[in-house]
């Protein structure tokens, strides 16, 4: 199940002040049953697929018990991983759109590594967990979506996954967007994190840029909902529960901008 607040900020409200540049974004899960982003693409005469704009999503699991965990979610098992959303300018005219044709993906499954970060405390955050590039990373960026090997290099998979790369969630720290969130579902909007020197907000800031929200897993990390078949969100106050320590849940952490 994917929970779509109600996020898209104003395309056209640019963050300027560099040169890398960032648009706001709306929150998009991306779903391996989609179909978005596997077809289509932006080839023609002149070569292979060239991106203009990228973004990022993680979603991973937590039980105290056993840390990092996938998430039982039917019809199948959600993975706890890193997403890559790579697009082209036809993305953008399909209003970045996680059903358009013009994107691509590359995945970088997360699992329990059994340490927390140092990053995590240096940046007050709740919790953390880095991306072991030693697990194979996955991509839809394959046939006409293959990236241009001219201007990307051989092999863009290994290069982008053996950069240093994590996700965390802690606490809420600006509430610039606010206005942006529906009124009903703010109240369980956290602060998010992304660990990657290359990709980062035009501020320069890793903590202003993303958000988090936890839906309720049980036992069996089973996705829980209720009567009116909509997930169970999990208070960001209920989240910490010691050093290094989070609720069991199902966290998304989502960037607000998108990247060009």
């Amino acid at each position: 199940m994917t929970l779509l607040p109600a996020l898209w900020l104003t395309l056209a409200c640019k963050h300027g002040g560099d040169d890398t540049g960032a648009y706001t974004t709306g929150n998009g899960n991306y779903d391996d049953d989609s179909g978005g982003g596997g077809g289509g693409g932006d080839t023609g005469p002149e070569g292979p697929f060239v991106p203009y704009y990228l973004t990022f999503q993680a979603e991973f699991g937590y039980d105290p018990a056993e840390g990092v965990v996938d998430a039982i979610a039917p019809p199948g098992v959600q993975r706890s991983a890193i997403y890559l959303f790579l697009g082209s300018e036809d993305w953008y005219a399909d209003q970045f759109s996680y059903d358009s044709d013009h994107y691509c993906v590359m995945v970088f499954p997360l699992v329990n590594t059994g340490t927390v970060p140092r990053w995590v405390a240096d940046n007050g955050l709740w919790f953390g967990v880095d991306y072991d590039p030693s697990v194979p990373p996955d991509t839809t960026c394959t046939g006409r979506l293959q990236l241009d090997p001219q201007r990307f290099g051989p092999d863009p998979l290994s290069d982008i996954a053996g950069l240093q790369w994590g996700v965390g969630v802690g606490p809420k720290i600006i509430d610039t967007y606010d206005s942006a969130f529906d009124p009903d579902f703010l109240p369980y909007v956290g602060g998010g994190y992304l660990l990657n020197e290359v990709i980062n907000t035009s501020e320069g800031q890793h903590l202003t840029g993303y958000w988090t929200y936890a839906q309720e897993l049980d036992a069996d990390h089973h996705l829980l909902i209720d009567g009116f078949n909509e997930p169970i969100l999990v208070s960001p106050e209920d989240v910490p529960t010691g050093p290094g320590q989070i609720a069991r849940a199902w966290y998304t952490i989502t960037s607000f901008y998108y990247f060009y």
